[in-house]
């Protein structure tokens, strides 16, 4: 078994029919995650919160030893964030300056690029960069630039 697979049955055993046959990707539990991700900030459910956040960013720390799971933390969960108005708004709680630092390009072209996404935005990428650097002290709205394309 997949050290992702072990960590998710242990996490999420509710979510078991998610990746418990032969074909389960990482990437499906992540999706099944994001969706119950605005679910559990609705309910103000801080120890799902934590598990949920706490397992993407362990996903996202597999950069070197598993690319796809790296990935799928990237695809399947970090970038949809910004669709949810829940999720939007607890980014600078949950989300690293490294993870958030990482994600920044999409971030931006899902909240910039009106054509490509054509959804109801729950805000803006700079409105995003001033209040994460407001919660952490950094300066990722003065460095902007470094994320257009």
């Amino acid at each position: 078994m997949e050290a992702w697979h072990e960590r998710a049955l242990k996490l999420f055993p509710e979510h078991q029919w998610a990746y418990d046959f032969p074909d389960a990707t990482v990437s499906q539990v992540l999706f099944v995650l994001h969706d119950s991700v605005a679910a559990a900030h609705e309910a103000n459910d801080v120890d799902q919160l934590k598990k949920i956040y706490g397992f993407a960013e362990w996903c996202h720390s597999q950069k070197s030893s598993d690319p796809d799971t790296w990935m799928a933390a990237y695809m399947a969960f970090y970038e949809h964030l910004v669709e949810d108005n829940a999720t939007y708004a607890a980014i600078p709680d949950w989300l690293t300056p490294k993870v958030f630092e990482d994600v920044l390009p999409q971030f931006q072209d899902r909240l910039e690029n009106k054509e490509k996404y054509p959804m109801e935005r729950p805000g803006t990428f700079e409105q995003l960069l001033r209040r994460y650097d407001s919660a952490h002290g950094t300066n990722f709205w003065m460095r902007r630039n470094e994320w257009r394309e």
